[in-house]
């Protein structure tokens, strides 16, 4: 009884310690979209039809983060999500960008 009990503790600690771990860096992209609709990947600013010929390195397992202001049209993400597929990423989300607060007190 004492070597099954250990061994379920063993296998959910293994299991939660696997969920817990990160993918590696290489297996996602980041893309971030403007207001205006400026597109960059990793820095460089890239038009719509060059976007996929410059996710260089990037295969049908990659996972793609598409950050994109909250008035973005319907159709331009619809342009994005296109071009996307067709290059064959099917690993795609589309999520508001990270946004931090600062606070300034002058009373310091």
């Amino acid at each position: 009884m004492k070597i099954t009990i250990s061994f379920c503790i063993l296998a959910v600690s293994l299991f939660v310690s696997a969920c817990a771990t990160k993918p590696p860096p290489g297996n996602a992209v980041t893309i971030s979209v403007s207001n205006g609709g400026r597109i960059t990947l990793h820095g460089k600013d890239v038009s719509l039809n060059n976007l996929t010929k410059e996710m260089k390195g990037c295969n049908r397992s990659t996972r793609i983060r598409i950050e994109i202001p909250a008035d973005a049209s319907a159709g331009f993400i619809k342009a994005i999500t296109k071009e996307l597929a067709s290059a064959n990423y099917r690993r795609v989300i589309f999520a508001r960008p990270k946004k931090s607060i600062a606070i300034v007190d002058n009373n310091l």
